[in-house]
């Protein structure tokens, strides 16, 4: 099974050498302590590190907010710092030659407001249509995607079907999937504001 490094060694040793093919990684939070950066790293890495197709999902971040995420991922910047180093003269040059590379990055987001997995079936299929391989897919926030038979279900059943959803979806594609959410945090987590790596192969 191939595995895909997500750029940071640690992370990599905890997944067991990176992110295998056909596998759901769910990362957890309790609060929002850096997991924009982590998942944006991870999707960056892939894309411009090595060239892997990457789609991501993603409702709560506008299409500028996630464009200065993403420049000042690239430029090692904290982008609470942005806009006063786009003010800054000298720095034209090294944003104009950071906004060509990520205008060719295959990296493929979407914003819907909320999305069924049938919608990010049909979505990555025609992404692999299109540019003819997709690497992985991460999502900003399971709570992005609604489970069309929700009334069945409680709200931690319904995110199990989502997730099997999921999991079922990196099997077909033979891709990693990386989710993000909050449901799985517990007690610890909260209070040692750590990230959780929930790992499903």
């Amino acid at each position: 099974m191939k595995n895909f490094s997500t750029g940071f060694s640690e992370l990599d040793k905890l997944l067991d050498r990176g992110l295998p093919e056909s596998s759901l990684t769910i990362i957890t939070y309790s609060l929002s302590i850096g997991e924009i950066s982590l998942w944006l790293s991870i999707a960056m890495y892939l894309a411009l590190k090595k060239h892997i197709p990457v789609a991501i999902f993603s409702r709560n971040l506008s299409k500028r907010e996630l464009a200065k995420q993403i420049i000042s991922n690239k430029l090692e910047m904290d982008a609470s710092k942005f806009n006063t180093y786009v003010l800054q003269p000298e720095s034209l040059k090294e944003l104009a030659d950071t906004m060509e590379v990520m205008a060719n990055a295959p990296i493929y987001v979407d914003y819907s407001k909320s999305t069924t997995i049938i919608d990010i079936q049909r979505k990555a299929r025609d992404l692999i249509k299109s540019c003819e391989k997709l690497g992985a897919i991460i999502i900003e926030d399971l709570q992005l995607i609604s489970n069309n038979n929700s009334g069945k279900y409680n709200y931690f059943e319904s995110s199990k079907v989502i997730l099997q959803g999921l999991r079922n979806l990196s099997r077909e594609l033979k891709i990693p999937i990386v989710v993000n959410s909050s449901l799985f945090c517990n007690e610890e987590n909260s209070e040692s504001h750590r990230h959780e790596l929930i790992h499903f192969i």
